[in-house]
């Protein structure tokens, strides 16, 4: 059972006790990401995250790192479009120590001007690593074809541009202004106990300040039906084909889980096999959704080679609009309920898992959400409700297609199909055996 106390100065703080456990997992929840920055000052959210590793007037990099170590501890960070994040995992009698450290570099991080020069070379790196990973590309491009100039269109990690530009007054101006008491939350898993952490907290950050009321961000306009294709010299063409979707309100989420799940969710869904199993075409395809305060969105990736990047487009585009005419079938929709169930609670016996379930619950609805209620709103779902949602969201017209890839294989996905349609089932069949046969492999 999640406990929640609110500090005099807004901090909120969600903790879980597991008696049997001999081990804690701890987090600091800042509600600020890449959709906060000025285009200007994308990737600083990331940068500041590095940065405050880097020392305070009590302790270098290298004694923060030493300090974990030596209590068998775990640090790390990371940054989304939402928020960052800073976690530490122990064993239980290490918390205190923990968490003094936590509070030392959250509170009190000097940004030396060597330390800063240093990290923003890491992270120039860290974006050239990034760079060679066209997964990970397409999908950026992907958000800022259909996000356009709205915030949620920017990276997380920004521009090397802008990370090799920043300056320390920037950085400490980004952090007086985002790090507030309103804008954190402490949240906390393991061999705890409520009271004695809050106190804690409100001994170390008792003192933060409320910020400034931010203007809320308004809701995106996406881009419906376009399609763009990014030049790459790499060996195969990665392919993103999304359209909007549902918000992190609307009731309709739980149904479009499921149907995520059985189009593309896992190894019995349609799209792997599909485009993998039966016709070889892809090593990796999988769907996705993503929700957000005001909009979401829903789409498939897949990579293959450039002379098959039409044939298993049009496939996707042929799968998506069979089930927006017909839905799933029964057995589909129940197939796709146990491995989500089993995968969300499989995945709550993670501690780690537990404490970041609970605080982006808390984040963004305002309470920790019990488990039970989430098993319980994917057990109400219907098949009506699965098909409603196809309907509603699998609509082609509506789609837009980013593609990443080598230049050879650009005019057969910007042109349309002849006479203006996508290609017919028996002609994607018959596309398909000759593939085959190039390649020695028996038609079926």
């Amino acid at each position: 059972m999640y406990e929640k106390t609110v500090l005099p100065n807004g901090i909120r703080v969600v903790t879980e006790s597991i008696p049997y456990l001999r081990s804690f997992t701890l987090g600091f929840f800042f509600k600020v990401g890449s959709q906060d920055e000025a285009p200007h000052e994308n990737g600083i959210s990331h940068a500041l995250e590095h940065l405050l590793f880097k020392g305070t007037p009590t302790r270098s990099a290298r004694a923060i790192a030493e300090a974990f170590d030596a209590v068998g501890g775990q640090l790390n960070a990371f940054t989304t479009r939402e928020y960052t994040c800073y976690y530490a995992r122990g064993l239980d009698e290490a918390l205190p120590v923990a968490l003094e450290i936590m509070a030392d570099m959250i509170l009190n991080a000097s940004f030396p001007p060597e330390e800063i020069e240093k990290e923003k070379a890491v992270i120039l790196e860290e974006i050239r690593t990034y760079d060679d990973e066209p997964e990970e590309v397409v999908h950026d491009l992907f958000l800022r074809k259909v996000w356009g100039n709205h915030p949620l269109g920017q990276t997380v990690l920004g521009s090397a541009e802008n990370v090799a530009a920043f300056t320390r007054d920037q950085i400490l101006a980004f952090k007086n202004e985002w790090y507030t008491s309103d804008r954190l939350l402490v949240a906390a898993v393991g061999s705890i106990r409520h009271d004695d952490l809050v106190a804690r907290i409100e001994h170390f950050f008792g003192a933060l300040s409320p910020g400034k009321k931010t203007p809320e961000l308004p809701p995106p306009q996406l881009a419906e039906g376009a399609v763009e294709y990014a030049r790459r010299r790499i060996g195969q063409v990665h392919l993103v084909f999304g359209a909007p979707g549902y918000s992190r309100v609307d009731p309709r989420r739980f149904a479009l889980l499921l149907l995520d799940t059985a189009v593309g969710g896992g190894m019995s869904s349609r799209l792997f096999q599909g485009l993998r199993e039966d016709r070889g075409l892809v090593y990796n395809t999988y769907s996705f959704h993503a929700t957000y305060d005001h909009a979401g969105l829903v789409g498939v990736y897949a990579a293959t080679a450039p002379e098959r990047s039409r044939l298993v487009i049009d496939l996707v585009r042929q799968e998506l609009d069979r089930v927006a005419r017909w839905g799933l079938d029964r057995a589909e929709l129940e197939r796709a309920r146990t491995q989500i169930k089993g995968s969300y609670v499989l995945s709550l016996e993670n501690p780690s898992n537990r404490m970041s379930e609970a605080a982006r619950s808390e984040l963004f609805y305002g309470w920790p959400w019990d488990p039970n209620e989430i098993l319980n709103n994917i057990d109400r779902v219907t098949l009506d409700d699965v098909q409603a949602v196809a309907a509603d969201l699998l609509r082609l017209e509506r789609f837009t297609l980013v593609a990443l890839g080598p230049q050879k294989a650009e005019r057969a996905l910007v042109e349309p199909a002849p006479s203006g349609r996508m290609r017919s089932t028996g002609e994607a069949a018959r596309a398909v055996a000759r593939i085959r046969s190039r390649r020695g492999a028996r038609t079926v």
